[in-house]
């Protein structure tokens, strides 16, 4: 039986869009560990969700002016969007608002009542007379009492990551008012921790190889002495507790959340119509639970949250691994998005594609330290390593195949001892891999991975084919087959890093089949007289800013002297013919969340169904004006994604300055008339 593994990134909360330092902090580790798992055989289930209950999704939605559930049923839709667009690959991405996850936080909540690790106790807590009603820890917000940071929440301080009560804030003041709160007492239940202390103890004394963060803070909590810790909240918004004298309480986020993760195993299971195999992943002691989460997330993943699955007494699995993460800093800042630091992940891949977010964010990876994170570091990562490196070594490949042998990969000759060196380095390239994914070092395993392209762009200039061609044209032939064995190597390597471009060059070599299927262990092979496609750059380079511009001065230019003579070059009438305008008729507008320019339109051009068109004239026209127009559309324009929208056309409009005027029809036409 193939060994089992559970991998899991920390929900993120529906109160918000994640940014770049959430993507690696997380999710996008466990997603390329995950990946390299099913390469290597295991069997995997890549676990998520999103958490939606808890007082950051209260604050939020009252910001918004919607409900709580109106917030989340947004940001649901939007992240999982984005996650997809990421090339995440999920097993189950789930909700902690579903009925499943509710039965299982009622029963967890229920057995460790049951077994005396849930108790009652009055509690002196703040009261908000302005707003008339309690106030839950995150409503709260003062000065840290550990390390005197201002904006300190009720039950933690970002800035030292400490975890402390309400009434420890100095200065405290309700987050919706800024009243100071009362105190007064109410009755709430709480995790009695103390009683699981020495269990928690000795099993986190056996996790000698977690890192740091992740092991010795929770020791050293439990050195200081736990306390009993509220699970229950004075909020709507949430699970109820299961108890008669509990009416109008719910569980706290951090007791309901993690159990998201069982929830949703449950959940994949049914989907899959293996109903009861679930408990193969949390009641078998040979299963692995992986956790990859950042360090905020330590405290309850390390101590709450197995404290709770001992509790149980069920023999649930308790984490084998947390893959703790620091935190990623924006050019030298945190991400705040208030003060317009950082880029937001529904964002980034409007800038550059989904593989260069991967890879650089990965060799930047803040696995054992705060890291720094500026868009000239991408910059050079991208052209260094992954245009100069590796697309550069593929590409001068691939286009010697195509000049010298017909664009069929050559047969190999005898091989010299430089050609048995490349072989071996190719085996121990992925054997160093392995060692580095063994002990959850990405960003260690991704060097490895440029480095085998380094090695074959090494080779290539030391074997110098060009040269050979001339004098021994069989030895050119063996140089570039070794060279399009470190391709497809290549390809397998990275894909768990950069899935498209690995198969980009999976496909490069005329290997079929997706190269993330492909058995990691497997020796690749290339062979001989394999057709390969003719080759286009891998990895493009991102310009300096001062050349953009540049190119934009040098195009305005051009722009300018065709002006003087008559606009853009004459065309033929059949070049005209190909371009397919009609009419269609504004059906409904909407503004395309998160811009200021861009309109969703759905348009009637003639067809069984409308089509969707994308435009930036937000700040021309008021969408509740559009529906009913006639306008002109384009309707045989490659569709495009524009913010996780599939534009299909485009309208005519015509442009001066900053005024912007629709092409419409005068006469009432029908919808999908051609233009002529």
């Amino acid at each position: 039986m193939a060994e089992r593994y559970i991998v899991t990134s920390a929900l993120p909360y529906v109160n918000n869009i994640p940014h770049l330092g959430n993507l690696i902090g997380s999710v996008l580790p466990a997603d390329v560990y995950s990946r390299w798992l099913r390469m290597k055989g295991k069997e995997v289930i890549y676990i998520c969700g999103t958490d939606e209950h808890g007082t950051p999704i209260t604050v939020s939605a009252r910001k918004e002016g919607v409900t709580p559930r109106e917030l989340a049923d947004k940001y649901y839709a939007i992240i999982k969007d984005c996650f997809e667009r990421f090339d995440i690959k999920f097993d189950n991405f789930s909700r902690t608002t579903k009925p499943i996850h509710y039965e299982m936080t009622t029963h967890f909540f229920t057995k460790l009542h049951e077994n005396g690790y849930i108790h009652k106790e009055d509690m002196n807590l703040p009261f908000c007379p302005t707003c008339e009603h309690f106030l839950p820890d995150r409503y709260v917000e003062g000065i840290c009492p550990n390390c005197g940071a201002e904006g300190a929440r009720g039950d933690q301080c970002d800035a030292c990551q400490t975890v402390h009560d309400p009434e420890d804030l100095e200065e405290p003041y309700c987050v919706t008012c800024h009243t100071k709160p009362e105190w007064r007492i109410t009755a709430h239940w709480f995790l009695d921790l103390p009683k699981l202390a020495p269990e928690l103890k000795t099993w986190l004394e056996a996790k000698t190889d977690w890192p740091a963060n992740a092991r010795n803070f929770p020791l050293a909590w439990i050195k200081e002495g736990l306390k009993p810790r509220a699970i229950t909240r004075d909020i709507e918004w949430g699970v109820p507790v299961p108890l008669e004298d509990a009416e109008g309480k719910v569980i706290y986020v951090w007791f309901d959340a993690p159990i998201g993760y069982i929830s949703s195993t449950i959940e994949w299971c049914e989907n899959e119509g293996r109903t009861d195999e679930w408990k193969k992943y949390w009641y078998n002691d040979e299963a692995k639970l992986i956790h990859f989460l950042g360090k905020d997330n330590v405290p309850f993943h390390t101590i709450i949250w197995p404290g709770m699955l001992i509790g149980m007494r069920e023999d649930f699995n308790l984490p084998h691994y947390i893959a703790s993460f620091e935190y990623l800093n924006f050019e030298g800042q945190k991400f705040s998005k208030s003060r317009g630091v950082g880029i937001w992940i529904d964002q980034a891949l409007d800038i550059y594609p989904v593989d260069y977010w991967r890879y650089a964010l990965l060799a930047n990876a803040p696995q054992t330290r705060d890291t720094d994170f500026s868009m000239a570091e991408l910059k050079r990562r991208i052209n260094d390593e992954l245009a100069d490196i590796m697309g550069n070594f593929v590409h001068r490949t691939l286009t010697f195949t195509h000049r010298f042998f017909g664009g069929k990969i050559p047969e190999r000759g005898p091989l010299a001892e430089a050609d048995q060196e490349l072989l071996a380095t190719i085996e121990k390239a992925r054997q160093k891999i392995d060692a580095r994914m063994d002990v959850y070092d990405l960003k260690g395993a991704l060097h490895e991975v440029i480095m085998l392209a380094k090695e074959g762009n090494r080779f290539f200039n030391d074997r110098a084919p060009w040269k050979t061609m001339k004098t021994d044209p069989v030895a050119a032939g063996t140089a570039i087959n070794l060279c399009a064995q470190v391709v497809g190597a290549l390809a397998v390597v990275s894909s768990p890093f950069i899935p498209r471009s690995a198969q980009l060059m999976w496909e490069a070599v005329g290997s079929e089949g997706l190269a993330e299927e492909r058995a990691w262990d497997e020796v690749v092979t290339v062979e001989a007289g394999t057709a390969v496609p003719e080759p286009t750059p891998l990895f493009v380079k991102i310009e300096d800013e001062n050349k953009k511009k540049k190119a934009a001065k040098s195009k305005s230019v051009v722009k300018e002297t065709k002006k003087k003579e008559g606009g853009k070059p004459m065309i033929t009438f059949d070049e005209f013919e190909k371009i397919d305008l009609r009419v269609a008729v504004i059906k409904t507008a909407e503004q395309v969340e998160g811009t200021k320019k861009l309109l969703k339109l759905t348009v009637d051009v003639g067809e069984e169904e409308p089509r969707t068109l994308v435009a930036g004239i937000a700040d021309q026209y008021k969408a509740e004006d559009l529906p009913g127009r006639r306008i002109v559309v384009l309707i045989n324009l490659k569709p495009a994604k524009i913010r996780g929208i599939i534009s299909n056309g485009m309208l005519l409009a015509a442009e001066v300055g900053e005024d912007v005027g629709l092409l419409t029809i005068d006469k009432e036409l029908d919808a999908g008339a051609k233009v002529l």
